[in-house]
């Protein structure tokens, strides 16, 4: 049995396993978020040999049945060939899946939403730039340019996808993920933009209300029990009360750091 122990927004968790091929998965997919800390929550995986594991589609295509369900302390993800049981009073989890990252990423992903929470913080479909010391994450769905501001940016990318937003001594902080070769870094959120393309470049300040709803839908959250919900709007309100939230209409070049610079 390998253990590996791995550090998200300082959540760190320990990953146990016996299966050499998914402990290589691990260690390509976590690579810079391997941690020496103790963990707080732990997870044992067994991998499965089911015939239809070979397949490369990701598990969302192929398991749009995928549930996940919540009954006194556990929380349970199940789809047709993997299931994940955390209790989150024991702080441990064991997940039976084939020998693919993706389910296992969806896990830890659950697991980490529901501590997130607990901190007041989230994931967030964004592209997080690191500027002097300082974050500015651009959030918005699939094809609204996460990935083209992060390419426009000569900054350093924490991620171009998904990120983390949490509270931490008394500020914000925007942390990259692994899930999609994000950094392994932190930094103080400086502004929170929500993307829009546009034949214009302009920042619009958003009402604390706007501002919530377009953060809560752009949120990764996957088990929503009323508790966790109302956590989770509470959380938002409070981000957007204490940064700087705007709409902002870009062109595909980097002028929209200069209206940036100028709001903030």
């Amino acid at each position: 049995m390998v253990k590996l122990k791995v550090e998200i927004a300082q959540i760190c968790c320990s990953i146990q396993c016996s299966n050499d091929n998914f402990i290589s998965l691990l260690r390509y997919r976590y690579k810079g978020f391997f941690s020496d800390n103790n963990p707080i929550v732990s997870i044992e995986v067994e991998v499965n040999n089911l015939s239809d594991s070979k397949n490369e589609l990701p598990l969302a295509v192929r398991n749009s049945d995928a549930k996940f369900t919540s009954k006194n302390s556990q929380i349970v993800m199940e789809g047709s060939d993997f299931k994940g049981v955390f209790d989150s009073k024991a702080r441990r989890g064991r997940i039976y899946l084939p020998p693919l990252i993706h389910p296992f990423d969806w896990f830890l992903r659950l697991i980490y939403s529901q501590y997130l929470v607990k901190q007041g913080g989230f994931f967030l479909h964004a592209a997080a730039i690191s500027k002097e010391d300082k974050g500015y994450v651009f959030f918005g769905p699939s094809g609204s340019g996460k990935s083209t501001v992060a390419s426009l940016s000569p900054e350093s990318c924490l991620s171009d996808e998904l990120v983390i937003i949490k509270p931490v001594e008394g500020c914000y902080q925007v942390f990259g993920t692994p899930f999609w070769a994000g950094e392994n870094a932190g930094v103080p959120v400086q502004g929170l933009f929500a993307l829009r393309k546009s034949r214009q470049v302009s920042l619009t300040p958003l009402l604390s209300s706007r501002a919530v709803a377009e953060l809560l839908s752009n949120i990764e959250f996957g088990l929503h029990t009323p508790k966790l919900t109302e956590e989770l709007f509470l959380a938002t309100g409070d981000v957007v009360e204490a940064v700087s939230c705007y709409a902002m209409h870009f062109l595909p070049d980097n002028s929209f750091w200069s209206n940036i610079e100028e709001a903030l």
